[in-house]
């Protein structure tokens, strides 16, 4: 009887998702597990989602001001009253199963506090991108970066994830400081809290990515809110950081290292100007800046400007010979004088890091495979 299952609670928070917030009241009126409550935190929208949201008799909803995506998360979670909570955003589906199998598993495993699955990344059509297949290991996995792998291991599906509504009594709700990765943080807490956390390998939702979310508002969105959660949870770490940093700002947005290094010490003065060691935080791009141009010069080698290259390796030797110490060194020197030899080992060198990173990461988002139903 549905009076004997646990109460699921999902929140959405939303403001102005009109386009697409029907079809994820839809998603979640469809799960075929019978005892959920759905409520929507709407931060004052001004199309037709309010609207929308009269028509929806199943959901419990408010609309008003509020401070954000992670504030009205954290305003749905308290008026939850499920023993199990997600969220859901308003441009993001689940699958009809996806409550369901998270129930089971929370309560076949009482250990466990947190289960996430698997999912599709659709555009905004909802045709499949590819599919996002959860990584179940170490949680601290969060707080790395590695050059061979991936730029940052998010390896939890947010929209694929189901919780015990009693963690956040033992570990708070999500952090409102963070605007983009506050679901990342909140992982990174559990984990470290000792909570039991569990990948179930079974696709549970779709994460819509288009043109205008949040994810695609620029190549270096996330960058903010991911120093800070480097700078709380790898702090010894931080200065490679903030050299990739300095380079995905070059590369990716154009900016000169001069610009790429103000818009560091910008974000440091927003999060860190408080801090006992702000000095030394907002200091990190001196050391970082080197790092970055031996970065940009391999970049730029591995992508056929062999010439942009040498001008950044000798620009990063005007600067310092601990150029010449750079991790990075040994291999762009080899590439740099490599002659006549260099298109064989620009193949080799770009082949060897793609089957590298197939069986480290690629594996986890096969393109374009149907949906489980």
């Amino acid at each position: 009887m549905t009076r004997d299952l646990p109460l699921v609670s999902i929140v959405t928070p939303t403001f102005n998702q009109g386009a697409t917030i029907r079809e994820t009241i839809d998603s979640v009126a469809s799960q075929t597990y019978p005892a959920v409550e759905h409520i929507v935190i709407d931060g004052g929208s001004t199309d037709e989602t309010v609207e929308i949201l009269r028509s929806a008799p199943r959901v419990r909803w408010i609309s008003e001001k509020d401070r954000g995506q992670t504030h009205a998360i954290n305003k749905g979670l308290r008026m939850a009253r499920g023993e199990i909570v997600a969220y859901l955003n308003s441009d993001d589906l689940y699958l009809p199963h996806a409550v369901a199998a998270a129930v089971d598993a929370l309560r076949s495993h009482p250990e466990v506090e947190l289960v996430y699955g698997d999912g599709l990344v659709i555009d905004g059509d909802g045709a499949t991108l590819w599919e996002w297949l959860s990584r179940p290991e170490d949680w601290r996995l969060l707080t790395g970066y590695f050059f061979l792998w991936n730029d940052f291991t998010n390896y939890i599906m947010q929209q694929a994830t189901f919780w015990r509504r009693r963690l956040h009594d033992r570990v708070g709700w999500f952090d409102e400081d963070f605007h983009l990765t506050m679901d990342i943080e909140f992982w990174l807490r559990v984990g470290a809290s000792g909570a039991g956390m569990l990948h179930l390998p079974v696709q549970l939702a779709k994460f819509r990515m288009a043109p205008g979310t949040k994810s695609l508002s620029s190549p270096t969105v996330f960058w903010e809110d991911q120093l800070e959660l480097f700078r709380r949870y790898a702090r010894p770490r931080l200065g490679r950081f903030v050299e990739q940093y300095l380079f995905e700002e070059m590369n990716r947005n154009g900016a000169s290292l001069d610009e790429a290094r103000a818009r560091y010490r910008a974000i440091a003065r927003r999060r860190w100007a408080a801090l006992p060691d702000f000095t030394a935080l907002e200091a990190l791009d001196e050391s970082a800046a080197l790092g970055a141009l031996v970065r940009f010069a391999d970049h730029a080698w591995n992508t056929g400007d062999a010439a942009r290259a040498r001008a950044l390796w000798g620009e990063a030797l005007r600067r310092s010979r601990a150029a010449l110490v750079h991790r990075r060194a040994p291999a762009l020197l080899a590439k740099l004088s490599s002659g006549p030899l260099a298109p064989h080992l620009r193949r080799a060198w770009l082949k060897g890091i793609e089957r590298y990173r197939d069986w480290r990461y690629q594996y986890r988002y096969r393109e374009k495979r149907p949906a489980a139903h």
